[in-house]
């Protein structure tokens, strides 16, 4: 991966350690197809793993926010330019994509429910360790909260949190758990980090290398070419003054990365109200 894992991170402990059924009682089930409801209880409530990341505050345009969580293969793909992930991922339906971390994990996710301030979604995945020693099957709900908010230079904020649920189904998995641990704690710190962390450090490196990131969008065939266009465009309209030419160096890279690390957990620093940025 391009950035590892992520260093001093207060993830919260196992399952059980923590109040599912507030997190239930939170999420709007009259808006989640009925189909879903009862798998998605099943998961949460019955995770044998679960994360919770701490909220992260950092400045990005909530268009460019929502393009980078709403259309995961751009995310990828901006990530395989900078040659930071052998992972692929595609669409194989209008809220369905299929993927794999090249390291021995196969994924199909489900976007059950995508609105500006929340997302979650559904996985089956499927792992198979090195000369097929650990084979686990699991399923996954993943859940994204998100405000707009505007600082009092007017500039643009992002705060958001990622909460992971994770129920084993493979039989017997217990007897190889001392084994299995470790992959599954590398699932979900890749997961969290894949949904939250990386899209924050991605706004950054699109930020400072404008040019660097219209021409990597322009790439991604896999992405509809008006999609590509409309959030090339936008980034232009962002550009800032003191923007980079080029792409990111290793250097520019690190930095951004170590501004996620700084900003997690962080507290609003200054008085940042409420906005209705999606709305203009």
């Amino acid at each position: 991966m391009l950035v590892g894992g992520i260093p001093s991170l207060a993830w919260a402990n196992a399952a059980k350690s923590f109040d599912v059924e507030a997190t239930l009682a939170s999420l709007p089930w009259a808006s989640i197809a009925p189909e879903w409801r009862d798998g998605l209880i099943e998961v949460m409530r019955s995770a044998h793993f679960h994360r919770r990341s701490p909220a992260e505050l950092f400045e990005c345009d909530p268009r460019l926010y929502l393009a980078l969580v709403n259309e995961p293969v751009l995310t990828l793909g901006l990530w395989r330019d900078l040659g930071g992930t052998q992972a692929w991922l595609r669409r194989i339906g209008p809220a369905r994509f299929q993927g794999n971390d090249g390291q021995g994990t196969t994924a199909v996710w489900d976007y059950v429910l995508a609105t500006p301030n929340l997302h979650i979604l559904h996985s089956r995945l499927n792992h198979v360790g090195p000369n097929e020693a650990v084979k686990l099957d699991a399923r996954v709900v993943l859940i994204l909260r998100t405000e707009y908010l505007r600082d009092a230079a007017q500039r643009d904020h992002i705060r958001h949190d990622v909460e992971v649920f994770v129920k084993i189904d493979s039989r017997g998995w217990k007897a190889i758990a001392r084994v299995a641990r470790p992959i599954i704690e590398g699932l979900l710190n890749d997961q969290v980090q894949e949904a939250g962390w990386f899209i924050s450090v991605l706004g950054r490196l699109i930020e400072r290398h404008p040019d660097w990131a219209q021409a990597a969008i322009m790439k991604q065939t896999d992405l509809p070419l008006a999609a590509r266009h409309q959030i090339a465009s936008l980034i232009q309209t962002n550009r800032k003054p003191q923007a980079q030419p080029g792409r990111p160096q290793a250097s520019a890279i690190i930095a951004a990365t170590q501004d996620a690390v700084g900003a997690s957990g962080l507290v609003t620093p200054v008085p940042l109200p409420l906005h209705p940025a999606l709305a203009r």
